[in-house]
């Protein structure tokens, strides 16, 4: 039978070894410069705070108009339950 080793040496030395090949694989094939990379992430983050700028812009614009909407809405109701009421009214005072 084989000897088993107790020891983790085995594994360390095959988990430094991995992570060694992986950042040298990194960086043999980075599709460019990390300048690049920093600035084409920097003006991505500019395009995405003006979209959401755009989107929060429309998104209140549309709340604003649901807004007025169901105030009149409201007030419609109101105003049509009121001349009901004070129509039911002066019937039920007049046949008195």
């Amino acid at each position: 039978m084989a000897k088993q080793r107790k020891s983790g040496s085995g594994f360390m030395f095959g988990l430094v070894l991995g992570i060694v090949i992986g950042a040298a694989a990194a960086l043999l094939f980075a599709p460019q410069l990390g300048e690049d990379t920093r600035s084409q992430l920097s003006e991505s983050s500019v395009q995405l705070r003006r979209m959401g700028r755009e989107g929060y812009q429309t998104l209140a614009g549309q709340l604003r108009d649901r807004y007025g909407d169901a105030v009149s809405q409201g007030r419609d109701a109101y105003n049509q339950a009121k001349d009901d009421i004070l129509t039911r009214y002066n019937k039920a005072k007049a046949s008195s």
